[in-house]
């Protein structure tokens, strides 16, 4: 409860003329390489993506909020090993960037998220090939090149399971690293 006042009470007024300007929406691209850590640890998987990152500066009421962004994922890939099964997904994502922290070479970031995702591969006592996909993870984001371009690399915990929504509904759990950049 206390958390949703946080993120939902109006910030103290007269401190809105500070808030800092939107950056502009960025577009981008990704590859990721997963393992996963169970229910066994043989399986292995790759996904391509095509990546939106939207600024919310000014949505929230709180000033210390306005670096959130939020971020649109749609990937397509495989299983890699030990068979070569196809997948795809689509995940939204809240990133927050540690600006504060001075930096120069790097800015760290902390993401959380849910998609969907349609996978051919399943692991054992996983009854459906639709799935949800929880994420959450810690990043890092260069400062931009010459050419405007923010490269980024991340590793995210990565889990699969439908809910419940089918009997059977043994998950599958992964590290995925990512690396990409966005224009």
């Amino acid at each position: 409860m206390l958390i949703l006042l946080a993120l939902f009470v109006p910030a103290v007024p007269g401190g809105a003329g500070d808030r800092p300007e939107n950056p502009p929406v960025r577009y981008g691209l990704s590859l990721s390489l997963a393992n996963t850590l169970g229910p066994d640890t043989r399986t292995g998987f790759g996904l391509a993506s095509f990546l939106i990152q939207v600024p919310t500066a000014g949505f929230w009421p709180q000033p210390w909020l306005d670096e959130l962004r939020l971020k649109v994922e749609l990937s397509a890939g495989a299983s890699l090993w030990p068979e070569q099964e196809p997948m795809a997904s689509a995940a939204v994502f809240l990133a927050y960037p540690f600006t504060g922290l001075g930096w120069r070479w790097a800015t760290p970031y902390a993401e959380i998220g849910i998609g969907g995702q349609w996978a051919q591969w399943h692991v054992r006592g996983q009854g459906s090939s639709w799935n949800f996909i929880p994420q959450a993870g810690l990043g890092l984001e260069f400062p931009e090149d010459a050419g405007g371009r923010l490269w980024f690399t991340a590793l995210r915990y990565h889990h699969i399971s439908n809910a419940g929504f089918h009997e059977h509904n043994r998950g599958a759990d992964s590290l995925l690293l990512t690396a990409g950049v966005y224009f």
